[in-house]
């Protein structure tokens, strides 16, 4: 298999894991029969501890020092994951359990991407791209007849996934040498800036209006941002061979899957709880 069809593999993976923490709710409804309501209201503060103690552990074993190491966007990574930790409602403490399944999702966006991209462009992308899966586990969750659409989750979502990329940027995990015009913003044309800001612009645009729309058809002016965004990137990207492409593409892609959902929701009559 080429390197192409690796990592595309990876990329189907990642979407593969958002689908699997869909799932885990029946799981976590087992556990807590077996072990009873605190383990659930301890484990989701408890594991992203045990995660990133492990993570700092085995980088300095690798490296020997904590030089490499940068302490900002490990701090600020912190912050977000702790601020993650008190979204959720104090009632439903499994909830935070997100945290540790979007930390661990954007450690493997990002050792996706890193197989093409690195320095800082690495760490705008894997946190775009994992704030995008989040939002699509909350949407899946939408035609799941055991689940509920919730903006709360998918803040939850983006938070650990921010602040899960800035740790790992910060370990410096999975970077892959660069030529020096790749690792900062400078060499990024101002028409992709704008292209990747209106995306981003255009995700909430989507998603804030579904919640008021559950039980009932999707709104199709909601999704006429993201729909306008695709026609830009087909008539202005779609033939880019700049090496930012390999950041640019994913993004993209999976943020146009959002406009299956009004699709299957409103054309095949399949209930958005």
């Amino acid at each position: 298999m080429g390197s192409h069809g690796f990592i595309l593999l990876h990329h189907l993976g990642c979407g593969l894991l958002v689908v699997v923490f869909v799932h885990f709710y029946s799981l976590y409804q087992l556990v807590n029969q077996k072990l009873g309501g605190s383990f659930l209201a301890i484990s989701p503060v408890v594991l992203p501890v045990l995660l990133l103690a492990a993570l700092f552990f085995l980088r300095y074993r690798a490296t020997d020092n904590l030089s490499s190491i940068h302490r900002l966007p490990i701090i600020l990574g912190l912050c977000c994951c702790l601020g993650a930790l008190a979204v959720p409602d104090p009632e439903i403490a499994v909830k935070r359990i997100h945290v540790m399944e979007y930390l661990l999702l954007s450690l493997y966006v990002r050792y996706t991407l890193s197989l093409r991209i690195g320095g800082k462009p690495l760490l705008v992308f894997s946190c775009m791209l994992s704030c995008l899966y989040g939002v699509h586990d909350e949407l899946l969750q939408g035609i799941h007849p055991a689940r509920t659409y919730g903006l709360r989750d998918m803040l939850v979502n983006g938070v650990a996934a921010v602040g899960g990329g800035l740790v790992w940027h910060g370990l410096n995990l999975f970077c892959r040498r660069v030529g020096e015009r790749e690792t900062g913003f400078a060499g990024w044309p101002w028409s992709q800036i704008l292209y990747l800001l209106g995306l981003a612009a255009a995700v909430p645009a989507m998603a804030v209006p579904l919640i008021v729309h559950r039980h009932d058809v999707l709104p199709a002016w909601s999704f006429l941002p993201l729909a306008a965004a695709m026609v830009v990137w087909v008539c202005y990207f779609a033939g880019d061979r700049s090496t930012l492409r390999h950041g640019v593409v994913p993004v993209s892609v999976v943020a146009f899957l959002f406009l299956l959902y009004p699709l299957a929701v409103n054309g095949l009559q399949i209930a958005f709880y």
